[in-house]
């Protein structure tokens, strides 16, 4: 799967599951990557591992405010290596 893939099925998934809808905005998706984020350290004091499923749920949240806000997060990824291949510091 591509990154635009990945990004519109699981944000579909999402809302299928009930945990997006019209009523979701930014604060929410906020909160949402602030409680994965805590989830995935969580699991790395009590483990000394990164949980990749933990990491994959981070990333996957992040994806799904892109796509609740109609940025197609690939291009902006691609902007930004870009961007920084080019810094300085």
């Amino acid at each position: 799967m591509k990154i635009k893939e990945i990004q519109e099925r699981n944000y579909r998934a999402t809302v299928k599951r009930g945990q997006i809808s019209k009523k979701t905005n930014n604060y929410d998706f906020f909160n949402k990557i602030h409680e994965e984020v805590k989830e995935l350290y969580d699991a790395y004091i009590h483990t000394g591992n990164i949980d990749k499923m933990e990491l994959a749920d981070i990333i996957l949240v992040c994806m799904s405010l892109a796509e609740h806000n109609k940025i197609d997060i690939d291009k902006a990824l691609q902007a930004k290596v870009i961007i920084n291949e080019n810094r300085k510091d």
